[in-house]
């Protein structure tokens, strides 16, 4: 090609599969160029995508025309059919705010349009006039909680005061804590605590430099508390060499974080925590985290060792510790919103309209999601999801009876957890307007944002003893474009924001939909039965030896086998980790397979492929590409298309693809799901 080009990863055409292509030669990475505006349109554009065909590529095959035409901006490193939706969604959010702050109606107290109308405003002055009107008021506000640190003389006044920032302001400077499901019983609520650290503690422990930058970070913070430098810097020392301390305490899975939630599901009792705690009680824990409400009888970590380490640094040689712990994480939070005396932030170039509308999205992002989804979604979008998603269970249940690789007992327990999954379609019902939520705007930003965290948390907390299932929109509002399964749960969520015409169209064919957002929740339901899903039943009680262990083996054995086949295609010259991508790999055929099945006759089941490969249209840059290659647990998407497409018959009898072609795969070769 003569043009300027930049070579792009399997995320557009550039993947190949380097073996397992029976009687056909290895094929060459592909170069994609990404446009710029010395470009000018050049024949060898269309002679390239001549030259494509299903056999060869099919990704390429059915979106190379349309990639040639689009560009990166200059701050984008990728873009695509989700970025371009996730765009999308903002964007009409955005207007949704703009709508509502230009309006001078009345809203009723508490409401979505009160609290995004009065935000808004609150943040864009804040910014036009950096903060000048409220500079006195919010350096009070801060004082004064510096005051309160500082008058702790010891650890039983520390508590206290944990217990009087979170409840009273959001602030969080020991533990957090969050209301789940008990992994066990799916029918009770307990409080799960996380310690929160001012740092990465598996940073810390294992690199100098990461120890240093958080030390001169704390000692920044410090001289803006008006602690002199010297001082400053002996203080934060003290604190890293605290820190340091707990992670010798700490599980190494849990500490790097590779540790999964509920195989670390450990529940302490009133009498565990006595035995386990020293120097502060089960009562006073709970307490530090801003909890008011009745006390459980028990409790939720993840990593009792770092509970017994924190609590051994509760004490009179370690107070001025957890004081500046308090100090730097009053600070630390919302950095922009503080005093100027205090905030290490400036006001050049902030925008106040592009600030105030990303401050409202993500402190408002229920309100405004209400609104998207009475704007965005309808009742037509949700009755044909629905059938869909009763399609692909009636599908599934026929998938998984016929196949003979299960046992019986090992069908009946998939049905099972297939029966009783729940579908969250589009959007939940709006919230019941509380005129006390109007309290959140303050009388500056700043102390509306400790409101808003305050306020949050209480309304998390209130969610223990309240008997109601959580709702799988919980998790994900509306305008989030996602779809997901919670195996704690057994939901499957599909929210309205997902539901673009690039996935789905109330008016299109239902084939064209099935290839669209069809696959995306066959993908989604397949997570019920990955390695991962079936250690949860069909109530969402976590018991990670209900499935057979007959079908645990059998199941690993077609692990192995994906495992070996996507790591023979290549990005960038690089093979893919067939290991990391393996649980969405065999999502992605899964739902394929379904959607497929759905289908019927050839001619709909082309429709189906085409679709799916046309939704997945991705350009990237080959530093995000390698990047993404290293770390993402989703294959790039062109190999999301090219290694699926052949594992099917029907793609061979549809497309003439023939044995020597490079799409083609060897009969024996072609891995199914079920």
């Amino acid at each position: 090609m003569t043009k300027k080009i930049k070579s792009l990863c399997a995320a557009l055409l550039a993947c190949c599969m380097i073996c397992g292509c029976s009687g056909s030669e290895e094929p060459p990475v592909q170069n994609v160029p990404v446009r710029t505006e010395s470009d000018v349109d050049s024949p060898d554009d269309e002679n390239y995508i001549a030259q494509l065909t299903p056999g060869k590529d099919f990704y390429g095959y059915i979106n190379a025309a349309e990639i040639m035409k689009m560009d990166l901006r200059q701050d984008q490193s990728y873009t695509g059919t989700w970025s371009m939706m996730i765009e999308e969604s903002r964007e009409h959010q955005n207007e949704i705010i703009k709508e509502i702050a230009g309006s001078d109606k009345e809203y009723a107290p508490g409401s979505n349009e009160q609290l995004i109308h009065d935000l808004y405003w609150q943040i864009y002055h804040m910014v036009e006039n950096e903060k000048k009107d409220s500079e006195e008021e919010d350096t009070e506000f801060i004082e004064g909680f510096i005051k309160k640190i500082e008058a702790v003389t010891s650890t039983e006044e520390l508590i206290s005061l944990w217990h009087e920032l979170a409840s009273g302001s959001g602030l969080i400077s020991f533990y957090s804590a969050s209301v789940l499901n008990n992994a066990f019983d799916s029918s009770e609520k307990v409080l799960y605590f996380t310690f929160v650290p001012l740092t990465a503690l598996d940073e810390l422990k294992d690199n100098s430099v990461k120890a240093t930058q958080s030390r001169d970070d704390f000692v920044s913070y410090l001289r803006l508390c008006g602690v002199p430098a010297d001082e400053a810097k002996e203080r934060a020392t003290r604190l890293i060499y605290m820190y340091y301390e707990l992670t010798g305490y700490c599980d190494p899975l849990m500490l790097s974080g590779e540790a999964e939630l509920y195989d670390n599901f450990n529940i302490l009792t009133r009498e565990d925590c006595s035995s386990m705690l020293k120097n502060i009680t089960f009562e006073q824990l709970i307490r530090s985290v801003g909890y008011d409400g009745k006390l459980p009888d028990k409790i939720v970590v993840g990593d009792p060792g770092q509970l017994v380490g924190a609590d051994s640094l509760i004490n009179s040689e370690h107070l001025r510790e957890w004081k500046d712990v308090c100090l730097i994480n009053l600070l630390k939070n919302y950095p922009i919103l503080l005093p100027v005396k205090y905030s290490l932030v400036g006001f050049d170039g902030i925008d106040p309209e592009s600030t105030a509308l990303d401050y409202v999205r993500s402190f408002l992002n229920r309100e405004i999601s209400e609104i998207y989804a009475q704007k965005y979604f309808n009742e037509r979008k949700r009755e044909i999801i629905s059938k869909m998603c009763d399609d692909m269970v009636a599908e599934y249940r026929r998938l998984i009876n016929g196949a003979d690789w299960l046992t019986d007992n090992g069908k009946a327990y998939l049905i099972q957890k297939l029966d009783n999954m729940k579908f969250f379609i589009g959007t939940d019902e709006p919230h019941e307007v509380d005129p006390a939520d109007a309290e959140m705007i303050g009388s500056t930003l700043l102390k509306t944002v400790y409101n808003y965290d305050r306020i949050s948390r209480q309304k998390g907390y209130n969610e223990l003893f309240s008997g109601k299932p959580f709702n799988g929109f919980d998790g994900m509002t509306p305008s989030t474009v996602n779809a997901c399964y919670i195996p704690a749960q057994n939901d499957v969520v599909i929210t309205a924001a997902i539901l673009n015409k690039r996935l789905f169209d109330e008016d299109a064919d239902y084939a064209w939909n099935l290839g669209g957002i069809g696959s995306i929740i066959g993908h989604e339901i397949s997570h019920a039965f990955d390695s991962y899903g079936v250690k949860f039943d069909a109530y969402g009680n976590y018991r990670p030896d209900a499935m057979p262990k007959e079908d645990i083996q059998a199941f690993k054995k077609l692990q192995d086998k994906a495992i070996a086949y996507y790591s023979k295609f290549k990005v960038l010259g690089s093979p893919l980790d067939g290991k990391l991508t393996l649980g969405e790999n065999l999502a992605d055929i899964s739902g394929v397979q379904c959607a497929l099945s759905i289908a019927g006759d050839l001619e709909s089941k082309k429709t189906v492929f085409e679709s799916y490969a046309r939704w997945r249209i991705m350009l990237m840059t080959d530093i995000k590409a390698k990047e993404y290659l290293a770390t993402d647990v989703h294959s790039p998407d062109s190999v999301r298309v090219n290694a699926v497409v052949p594992l099917f018959d029907e793609f061979y009898e549809i497309y003439g693809v023939k044995e020597g072609d490079s799409m083609y795969v060897a009969p024996e070769d072609r891995i199914r799901r079920w």
